[in-house]
């Protein structure tokens, strides 16, 4: 019997609610549990058949593909740095780096509810599809997938995310090392150059010159980035980060002026945007070394 209009209203009311405390759809949560209960039919899996079998050499147990989405928008955009007397701008856009760095949080947290729910105590090939949209204006897009698993030589207390293949992971396995989670960060950048203040100007092409300011731009995103993501890594008590993958962009972009020294109330700045993205797998006991495992041979002659 078909549910009446009220019960999918009540719940589509529940669901919106639990997004809104990061948490999954009621929906998700009841496929998921009959899944792990097996009353859902056979898991789904975005691995190749080699991965696939890999796993089940390492001891895998394939649960289901997993997601995490997160449609964020970006609120009044101010910036905290440093102005010039000359009208130089430079300095990070907070407001920007924490909504792609909260947006990224939810769609993976909601990942890992999706794992725990299903039985798992990790996630292996973890992808990540960020964007932005003209149909959402401010707004941000961040969608991740990958295998549900279950480990039996996983030792932490909440769902363990990698990005690394399923090959790297066995990799890892055999030389002692243990994934212990995926770290992540971003770091947006404004910058604009004094000569644009006076003469309303990009670039002065007099002559040959490198643009220091931008170059300058991009090393401050990367240290602020970097610097995160190994902070994320000490909290987990982790020896580094592999496999790391950074991101970046540079674009045109407005923002308001009303902070800055001078401006007038309502005031746009123009002026470039960097934006780095930087992922990677946090591991422990790298800093162990192993004796190698000898591989047995047998010739058959």
């Amino acid at each position: 019997m078909a549910e009446s209009p009220e019960i999918d209203e009540r719940e589509q009311e529940v669901s919106l609610q639990r997004i809104e405390k990061g948490e999954l759809p009621l929906a998700a949560e009841r496929r998921l549990k009959a899944l792990r209960d097996g009353k859902g039919g056979g898991f789904t899996s975005d691995l190749s058949v080699a991965e696939f079998a890999l796993g089940h050499e390492l001891g895998l147990q394939m649960l289901s593909q997993v997601m995490g989405s997160c449609t964020y928008q970006v609120g009044w955009q101010y910036m905290a740095g440093g102005y010039g007397w000359d009208g130089s701008i430079f300095g990070e856009i907070t407001v920007l780096s924490e909504a792609w760095n909260e947006a990224r949080s939810r769609a993976l947290h909601r990942m890992a509810q999706e794992a725990s729910l299903a039985g798992g105590n990790a996630v292996v090939g973890v992808d990540l599809q960020q964007g932005e949209h003209d149909w959402a204006e401010g707004g941000i897009e961040l969608v991740v997938m990958g295998t549900a698993v279950r480990d039996p030589q996983a030792t932490g207390k909440w769902v363990n995310l990698t990005d690394l293949s399923v090959q790297d992971y066995w990799k890892l396995r055999r030389a002692g090392i243990e994934p212990v989670g995926l770290v992540f960060s971003s770091a947006c950048f404004f910058i604009r150059r004094g000569m644009m203040a006076a003469g309303n100007q990009w670039f002065n092409f007099a002559a040959n010159e490198e643009i220091r300011e931008f170059t300058q731009g991009v090393y401050a995103a990367r240290e602020t980035a970097l610097g995160r993501v190994t902070g994320q890594a000490r909290e987990l008590r982790a020896d580094g980060v592999v496999g790391v993958n950074i991101e970046h962009s540079i674009g045109m972009q407005e923002i308001n002026a009303g902070a800055i020294p001078g401006s007038l109330v309502g005031e746009k700045a123009r002026g470039l945007v960097v934006t780095l993205h930087v992922t990677g797998t946090a591991v422990r006991g790298a800093g162990h070394t192993k004796p190698p495992q000898p591989d047995l041979q047998i010739r058959m002659n």
